[in-house]
């Protein structure tokens, strides 16, 4: 029970209470006009506490927001995502640190919460924020059960941001991905690392990672079949690590050609490792002359260089998963279909990344319509 009293012209409350180890403590908050006001504050901290203690989940309502997320995503995010998804939780709390400083979560208000949203969109594209948005309110959903705050302070929040990059600049159209396949295969004879790689993305639609973890025993030949098991971290660790949701975990079909030219990098650096007299013992289908993994900028750097000598434009080794997909859907591939291909963990993060896409094929449907209907009335 809180006790409320006067003191130096102002009410105050204090609240008397056992912690989770069953010692004492007090909480008091003053400088309220009214003895009514102190009443009210005391029943809703009595209230927001007694749910604390209930879950076991007291927490210092001054610590800072971004000192809150950032013990909220290393107990509950950091053992269960990758190393590059961790990264974008310590950016979000940066974010954080940086908009709203050391506001308290407890102190921020609806309107507060969209007016950060509103600055950090000015010069963030709004993808960018959603994205914190959305690691944020997971947050933000979790201090709201376990008593932390009483308001749900994302409430109704309209996402603002700069406009996207052109979607038609991620990906390459059905010409210039033959251009630039063609500019591979003329010299291609196995030993060619990089190229390899580019091939094997633009066939499966595969994360950069995943391409670098692959392994000679994902892949089936008679079932022509690779398996997507792990990723590989080509920035920090440069170990196996975990992919990216469960859903990437996967069993992708891929083309005669295409395992073609994994044969040939295979068989290619296995003479190369009899004739210097090593094992290759990690059996990675990627590697170059030193069996190592080959730098992920090189990759980039020679995915330019092929794009410049096809004469088309450039663009990154992640857009190479975005052609994959684009084309399938283009060709009238189920949606369904091209998510669980490319490991996205719901059909709805597919839908939303290739929008643009299904808006070309709306286009496309509508010209068909079009074309139907003049055919009919002949």
């Amino acid at each position: 029970m809180a006790s409320i009293r006067k003191r130096n012209g102002s009410w105050q409350y204090r609240i008397s209470y056992k912690d989770l180890d069953g010692k004492y403590k007090e909480k008091s908050k003053s400088k309220f006009r009214t003895k009514k006001e102190a009443q009210l504050a005391a029943e809703k901290a009595e209230k927001q506490l007694n749910k604390q203690l209930e879950t076991n989940t007291v927490m210092d309502v001054d610590a800072p927001f971004w000192d809150y997320f950032t013990k909220w995503y290393e107990l509950y995010k950091a053992p269960h995502v990758t190393p590059v998804t961790l990264k974008t939780y310590k950016t979000t709390a940066r974010i954080v640190a940086i908009y709203l400083e050391d506001a308290p979560l407890s102190k921020i208000s609806i309107d507060r919460y969209q007016l950060f949203i509103n600055e950090y969109g000015e010069n963030h594209s709004i993808r960018s924020v959603r994205k914190a948005h959305a690691q944020l309110k997971a947050c933000i959903q979790y201090a709201l059960h376990t008593g932390y705050i009483t308001t749900d302070i994302t409430f109704k929040v309209k996402m603002t941001g700069t406009a996207p990059q052109d979607e038609n600049k991620k990906f390459l159209n059905e010409v210039d991905v033959k251009k630039l396949i063609a500019t591979i295969m003329k010299d291609y004879d196995g030993s060619q690392t990089a190229s390899a790689m580019i091939l094997f993305a633009l066939s499966t639609g595969c994360r950069l990672g995943e391409v670098f973890a692959l392994t000679e025993d994902c892949i089936d030949w008679k079932k022509k079949t690779v398996k997507i098991k792990r990723s590989w971290d080509y920035k920090d660790t440069h170990n196996f690590i975990k992919t990216k949701t469960k859903a990437s975990v996967r069993s992708i079909a891929v083309d005669k050609e295409t395992l073609s030219v994994l044969d040939a990098i295979i068989k290619h650096y296995k003479k190369e490792a009899l004739k210097i007299g090593i094992r290759k013992e990690n059996k990675f289908v990627f590697l170059t002359r030193l069996f190592k993994q080959m730098s992920y900028r090189r990759v980039n750097e020679i995915l330019k260089e092929k794009c410049l000598e096809a004469g088309i434009k450039v663009i990154s080794f992640h857009s190479l998963r975005h052609t994959h997909a684009s084309l399938l859907l283009l060709k009238g591939a189920d949606m369904q279909f091209v998510s669980k291909r490319l490991g996205h963990s719901s059909v709805l993060i597919t839908m939303e990344v290739y929008a643009h896409v299904l808006k070309e094929m709306e286009d496309i449907g509508n010209d068909q319509v079009e074309h139907l209907a003049s055919e009919i009335y002949k």
